[in-house]
C-alpha cells in the first residue's frame, strides 16, 4: 500500500497533538531507523500489540527520537495482559537472541580489506544483510521502552497502597540485581591498568575480544586497538564495587518482604529485573553490529561520491539497488543533510528537508526558559551534590567534562562512560528505570536525577548547580 502523504502543517499539527515521549541520542537515520522504526511492528507476540508511528528530528548527528505515549502505554499493557510468567519473558528473550545470531551468521565475516574487492552489487547486498542484522540486535526486544514505561506506573502504585511511596523505596524496587556490561569492562581495565607484562597483554587481548565495541555509538563504530585499551585502562582508576550491589540486593529483599507482596506485584518487580539485564544485552547487539557495519557504510558512500554522514541519512528500506543507482536518489539523500525530519509508519518513512523540515523543526522544537531555576525529576540514584554543569548534547562534548562537574545531557549513552566517571552528579531530560544513566549511576553511587524533561534547555556550561537526589530536585545557585 503507497505511502500517504502529509505536507509539512499537516505533520506539525500531529507533532503537536501528541505526547511524545522525546529521547536524545547521538545518532544518525540509517542506525536508528534499524534499531526503531524497523522493530516498532515487530513486537505483537510479546504485548499483542504495537508502536504505530514515530516521530525522528535530526540536524547533523544530533537526533531527537519521538515515542507516542499512549503507544508506550499500550505496548505495555498489552504485554501485562499477554504475559504472566517470568518464564514467559525468558523464553522471548531467548528467541530475540537466537533471531540476532541468525542474522548474524548470515552477513557473515567482514573484512575492510575485503570490501574493497567487492563489486558494487556485492557491496550493496551486503549493506542489506547488515542492515536486516541491526534490526534484529533488537527486534522484539523494542518492546523494553513500553514495558519499562508502564512498569515504572505500576512499581509507584503499589508503594502508594502502601503509604510507602517514598524515593528510597522507589529506587530499591526498580534497582537491578546484576552488574551492567560497563561494570564488567570496567574490572578488566583497572587489571589491565594494575598489571604488567605478559598478563596485561593478556587482558588487553580479552578486552578488545569481548568489548572492543564498547564505545560505539549510532554515530559509527570502530574497534579497539591495544593502544586504544591501554589509552582507556589509564583512566579507571577506581576497582567498581560488588559491595555495593550486594548492599542493594539485601535491602530491596528486605523491602519486598515488608511489603507482603502480592504474586502480580512480584511479577511486575521480575519484569524490571528481567528486561534491565534484556536491555543490556540488547546494548552489545546493536554496538557490535554497528561495528561490523560501518565500514560497508563507508565503503558506499565513498564509491557513491558521498561524504559517510550524508550517507547515513538514507532509511534501511531506501538502502536498494536501484535507489543507490538513481542520480535523482542520490541527489534527494545528499540534499537532506544537514537538518531532516522523518516519521515512521508501519508501511514506510516520510522525510522532510531543506524549508520543510526548518519549518517543521521551528514549530515543534520548546523554547528555552531562562527564568526558571529549578528543576524536578526522577531519583536515578540518592545523593546530594553541587558543581558547574557540562552540557554535553553531542559525541563531541564528553571529553569536555572535567573532574566534579556535573554532567547534563538528554540521555546518557555507553560512550558517555569517560566523562561519568570523571562527573560529581548526573541530570538527564528523559529516561526512566531501566535507562543508561539510572543503572551507571547506581553502579557508581552517584548522585542521578533523570525525567527533567528540559535541563538542557534551562541550564548552560558553567552554571552553579546543586543536585539533590535525596528529594529529585535540581536547584540552580548562581
Amino acid at each position: 500500500m503507497p505511502m500517504k502523504t502529509l505536507n509539512k502543517e499537516q505533520l506539525v499539527k500531529i507533532a503537536k497533538s501528541r505526547p511524545w515521549f522525546v529521547q536524545g541520542f547521538n545518532g544518525f537515520p540509517l542506525y536508528l531507523h534499524n534499531v526503531a522504526a524497523n522493530t516498532g511492528w515487530m513486537i505483537k507476540e510479546v504485548c499483542g500489540t504495537s508502536y504505530t508511528h514515530f516521530f525522528l528530528r535530526m540536524h547533523e548527528s544530533r537526533a531527537k527520537w519521538g515515542y507516542d505515549e499512549v503507544d508506550m502505554a499500550n505496548v505495555g499493557h498489552g504485554y501485562y495482559k499477554k504475559i504472566k510468567k517470568i518464564s514467559q519473558l525468558k523464553s522471548l528473550e531467548s528467541k530475540h537472541r537466537a533471531r540476532y545470531l541468525r542474522a548474524k551468521k548470515q552477513s557473515g565475516n567482514v573484512s575492510v580489506n575485503a570490501l574493497k574487492k567487492l563489486s558494487f552489487v556485492q557491496l550493496v547486498n551486503l549493506a542489506r544483510k547488515l542492515s536486516n542484522e541491526l534490526t534484529m540486535s533488537v527486534g522484539i526486544a523494542h518492546s523494553q521502552e513500553g514495558i519499562s514505561f508502564v512498569s515504572e506506573m505500576k512499581l509507584k502504585d503499589m508503594l502508594d497502597k502502601r503509604n510507602l511511596n517514598t524515593n528510597e523505596n522507589f529506587q530499591l524496587l526498580s534497582s537491578p540485581l546484576k552488574p551492567s556490561f560497563l561494570s564488567d569492562a570496567q574490572v578488566l581495565l583497572w587489571h589491565i591498568r594494575n598489571s604488567t607484562g605478559g598478563k596485561r597483554e593478556k587482558l588487553i587481548k580479552k578486552f578488545q575480544t569481548n568489548f572492543s565495541w564498547i564505545d560505539n555509538s549510532y554515530v559509527r563504530g570502530k574497534s579497539f586497538t591495544r593502544e586504544d585499551v591501554i589509552e582507556k585502562a589509564r583512566y579507571q582508576k577506581h576497582l567498581p564495587s560488588a559491595k555495593a550491589l550486594a548492599k542493594t540486593k539485601s535491602a530491596k529483599q528486605r523491602l519486598m518482604k515488608e511489603l507482603l507482596l502480592t504474586p502480580q506485584e512480584r511479577f511486575v518487580i521480575q519484569t524490571v529485573e528481567t528486561v534491565t539485564k534484556w536491555q543490556d544485552n540488547r546494548k552489545k547487539f546493536i554496538m557490535q553490529t554497528i561495528g561490523r557495519f560501518e565500514p560497508a557504510v563507508a565503503e558506499l558512500a565513498g564509491r557513491l561520491g558521498l561524504k559517510t554522514d550524508e550517507f547515513k541519512y538514507i532509511c534501511p528500506k531506501e538502502l536498494t539497488l536501484k535507489n543507490l543507482t538513481s542520480k535523482k536518489f542520490l541527489a534527494q539523500l545528499k540534499a537532506r543533510w544537514p537538518q531532516a525530519i522523518f516519521y515512521s509508519l508501519k508501511n514506510g518513512v516520510l522525510v522532510y528537508s531543506g524549508s520543510e523540515g526548518k519549518f517543521i523543526e521551528n514549530h515543534v522544537a520548546r523554547t528555552e526558559d531562562q527564568k526558571i531555576t529549578e528543576l524536578k525529576g526522577m531519583i536515578a540514584c540518592k545523593g546530594v551534590v553541587k558543581g558547574y554543569v557540562k552540557i554535553c548534547r553531542s559525541i563531541h562534548d564528553i571529553i569536555k567534562v572535567e573532574k566534579g562537574e556535573i554532567l547534563v545531557a538528554s540521555m546518557t549513552r555507553p560512550e558517555f562512560l569517560p566523562a561519568m566517571q570523571k562527573a560529581a552528579g548526573f541530570i538527564t531530560d528523559e529516561g526512566g528505570i531501566t535507562s543508561h544513566a539510572a543503572i551507571v549511576s547506581r553502579e557508581m553511587n552517584k548522585p542521578c536525577i533523570i525525567g527533567t524533561k528540559i535541563a538542557t534547555q534551562v541550564f548552560k556550561d558553567g552554571d552553579m548547580v546543586e543536585v539533590d537526589a535525596n528529594e529529585g530536585v535540581v536547584k540552580k545557585l548562581n
